[in-house]
């Protein structure tokens, strides 16, 4: 008996002590992404016009050279994909963006996502792009793992960072990680807004980065008078999000489409079309 509670304790241990340089290694590979993007740079998104190729003669010797393929970036073993990001295109789109209150989804999915926010504010830092960056991990579930009862509006587990200061920024992270990740689907975005519009009521933009996961605290939705602009991740379950953008008069941004619902009396709610999907508003 004392033998089987002495592994039992052991593997506790190990068990917390794996999470904790989870947070650590995750933080690094973001500051890591964040600086290599700083001598990288970021495509010049201006339209420029183009310049037609000087035609050669077959008597002109032909020169080629060889490109070392660049790396890809990972974060948390995830390959940061910039050519298919929702991020870098919703902050190219909404130029009007400014000092926003970022809202964003920290559990393992979302690592690179946090990496391209961080790179493109950095980037763009003299633009006030960021006024505080809130994560939310949808409960600190590693903490209490007995607490299994997530109740609206009290799953907790919400941290708040300065997006102008990397170190603090790269610790909030790392504590946010380490106290949990979430251990279902659906995540508590809505309590997270409202933690961000209850300490910034004067900002005008609120932009939630979200998964696509469901959001398990819908019944908080009256309760958010600001206008969401979210920033949807990764397809898949949608509609949640759409609900929040439309009843907020907001925005939603995917990839392969975008909806400004800032004036709803202009969309049939029985009929919302996003990305070949149609959607309905109760």
């Amino acid at each position: 008996m004392q033998k089987t509670i002495y592994i039992a304790v052991c593997a506790m241990f190990l068990a917390q002590a794996s999470t904790a340089q989870q947070g650590e290694k995750i933080a690094n590979d973001v500051r890591k992404y964040v600086e290599a993007k700083k001598i990288e740079g970021f495509e010049n998104t201006k339209t420029t016009k183009s310049i037609e190729p000087r035609k050669t003669t077959s008597l002109e010797p032909k020169t080629t050279t060889s490109v070392e393929p660049r790396k890809p970036h990972s974060i948390g073993g995830q390959e940061v994909d910039e050519a298919n990001s929702a991020i870098f295109k919703a902050f190219r789109t909404h130029s009007e963006w400014q000092k926003v209150v970022l809202i964003a989804d920290c559990t393992a999915s979302m690592y690179p996502y946090i990496g391209q926010v961080v790179a493109w504010h950095q980037a763009n830092i003299s633009q006030n792009l960021l006024l505080e960056l809130f994560l939310f991990n949808d409960g600190n579930d590693n903490l209490k793992p007995q607490n299994t009862n997530k109740i609206d509006g009290k799953v907790g587990g919400i941290y708040t960072a300065n997006p102008n200061n990397m170190n603090n920024f790269l610790s909030v992270l790392a504590t946010a990680i380490d106290a949990g990740d979430g251990d279902d689907a659906p995540e508590n975005d809505l309590e997270a807004v409202l933690a961000a519009q209850a300490k910034q009521p004067q900002a005008k933009y609120f932009v939630l980065i979200a998964d696509n996961s469901a959001i398990r605290d819908m019944s908080l939705l009256p309760q958010i008078k600001k206008p969401v602009h979210i920033i949807l991740c990764n397809g898949g379950w949608v509609g949640d999000y759409v609900r929040v953008a439309y009843h907020t008069r907001g925005s939603i941004t995917l990839l392969g489409d975008q909806i400004d619902f800032s004036q709803p009396n202009k969309i049939d709610k029985k009929n919302i079309m996003l990305s070949g999907m149609r959607y309905e508003i109760e």
